[in-house]
């Protein structure tokens, strides 16, 4: 398992992160305020590297229409697990699996979203030295979990904020 955090990520994926799941962006660990002790985050170096490892995998796995179940949480909300189905590599439909609305954003995501919210929370990482990243590929390098937590004496007092994370299940080859 690797380590990651969405961040505020653009129109396409402004709900992979804690936006994604209907949060902000979540607050930004300052130099000041210092991380848990303790805390050592993971290098972004190596997040790069196994990002790029698992979109080998992907690309060469040649699969372009899929579905999926995705779940996620921004602290405090919760969304409703959703089928994600994917033809030709573009989103198709988003059905909720659960009562509850799907987000527009999430109608849009594929493997290749999920994979740009990937390198994008790696670039957030390395301006915010308390965040924790987690995440695992599947063998075929797709994203199969994500969980992001500020590593800050605010989040591991209670704060609601501070982290995210989504989960991939379910996924089936289509075509």
């Amino acid at each position: 398992m690797t380590l990651l955090r969405l961040a505020a990520l653009p129109l396409l994926f402004a709900l992979t992160s804690s936006a994604l799941a209907g949060g902000a962006v979540g607050p930004t660990a300052s130099a000041s305020a210092g991380c848990v002790p303790g805390f050592v985050q993971p290098s972004p170096a190596a997040l790069s590297r196994t990002l790029a490892a698992a979109q080998t995998r992907w690309k060469a796995s040649g699969v372009r229409s899929y579905s999926f179940d995705f779940e996620q949480i921004a602290q405090p909300v919760r969304f409703p697990k959703t089928l994600i189905t994917v033809s030709g590599g573009r989103a198709l439909s988003a059905v909720p699996l659960e009562p509850g609305t799907a987000s527009p954003q999430t109608a849009r995501l594929n493997v290749e979203g999920l994979f740009l919210a990937i390198r994008q929370d790696i670039a957030y990482a390395r301006t915010s030295p308390c965040t924790e990243l987690k995440i695992s590929y599947a063998p075929n390098g797709s994203p199969v979990s994500f969980a992001s937590q500020l590593q800050t004496p605010a989040t591991a007092n209670g704060m609601a904020d501070g982290g995210a994370s989504w989960t991939v299940s379910s996924f089936k080859r289509l075509k």
